[in-house]
């Protein structure tokens, strides 16, 4: 009879500790699995940022410089070009018609392009345009484009509603406004985040990670209208009172498409041309002045609510 009443105490306790364990290493993987998830959904919309551009436009103010070096007499590398048809003028060989058009002060003038797509990165918040948008019903009247924010705020915790902790909170708006960082559809990512940290790399600074880059006025010159390369994410969740270690990860999401501006001084760059109008690397200097952009499929097109 003792006999059995020891191995039924030593059974219990055997039974008790694997729940236990199986408690704690359930545990281990939820919160594994939530991180993972978080950064996954992070690294999808970072993936699919893009940076609108009005191909029309450019196109635009090109012709425009164009016509207006013609009317001034140059060619398409600023040069004077050779004898002009027409009656000439005594003022610098132009002819009648072009003294005439330059009188004319919005005959070349530019359109500026409205400004739709932004991205604006901080060392603990981000918000940006994405290609990320999804469609809940078919041929809804809406653009994939949404507006995407990240940022660490108080919550209270899902367990105990009278507990809060600091959260990683995911914004998503599916009209675009003059102001990215406001409105929108909020939901909680993770719980109990002790570190939130993000790192950006791009052009005209990739051989260094910054703490910040922001493509609208509050930006430098080489961040102001371009969109980074790759987006640091770092999170770590706090480790309960007196168990166990925090939980670290950190993952680097690349932007597939940042469609930023060609870089004029860049030479890598086919589109550039240098000053016989003549593109680098070019077969027996072989002028190739073709280069037109794609233009933007329709379901790129900014949705801005108006």
């Amino acid at each position: 009879m003792v006999i059995l009443s020891f191995l039924s105490l030593f059974t219990v306790e055997a039974i008790q500790k694997a729940l236990h364990t199986k408690t704690k290493v359930q545990k281990d993987i939820d919160k594994n699995s939530g991180l993972r998830d978080a950064l996954r959904i992070m690294e999808r919309d970072i993936n699919m940022a893009f940076n609108y551009r009005d191909i029309n436009i450019e196109l635009y103010n090109e012709a425009q410089k164009y016509r207006q070096q013609q009317a001034q007499g140059q060619g398409a590398n600023g040069q004077p070009q050779g004898t002009q048809t027409g009656t000439p003028s005594p003022q610098g060989g132009l002819t009648a018609a072009q003294m005439q058009a330059n009188q004319d002060p919005t005959r070349f003038q530019l359109k500026t392009e409205k400004i739709y797509t932004q991205f604006l990165g901080e060392p603990k918040a981000l918000n940006f345009t994405s290609l990320s948008n999804v469609r809940m019903m078919e041929d809804s009247p809406m653009s994939s484009q949404a507006e995407i924010g990240y940022s660490l705020k108080p919550c209270r915790t899902r367990s105990n509603q009278e507990q809060s902790s600091n959260c990683l909170w995911r914004r998503v708006d599916n009209y675009l406004h003059d102001d990215i960082t406001k409105d929108g559809q909020e939901t909680v990512l993770l719980e109990n985040v002790s570190e939130f940290k993000l790192r950006y790399l791009g052009p005209g600074r990739d051989d260094e990670w910054v703490d910040t880059w922001m493509t609208n006025e509050r930006g430098d010159d080489q961040t102001k209208g371009k969109f980074p390369y790759a987006v640091e994410i770092t999170i770590e969740i706090k480790a309960e009172k007196g168990k166990d270690k925090p939980l670290r990860m950190t993952t680097v999401a690349e932007i597939s498409n940042p469609n930023n501006p060609p870089d004029p001084t860049d030479p890598n760059n086919p589109n550039n041309l240098n000053p016989n109008g003549q593109q680098p690397g070019s077969p027996n200097g072989q002028n190739f002045n073709n280069n037109v952009t794609p233009s933007t499929p329709a379901s790129q097109t900014p949705n801005t609510g108006n």
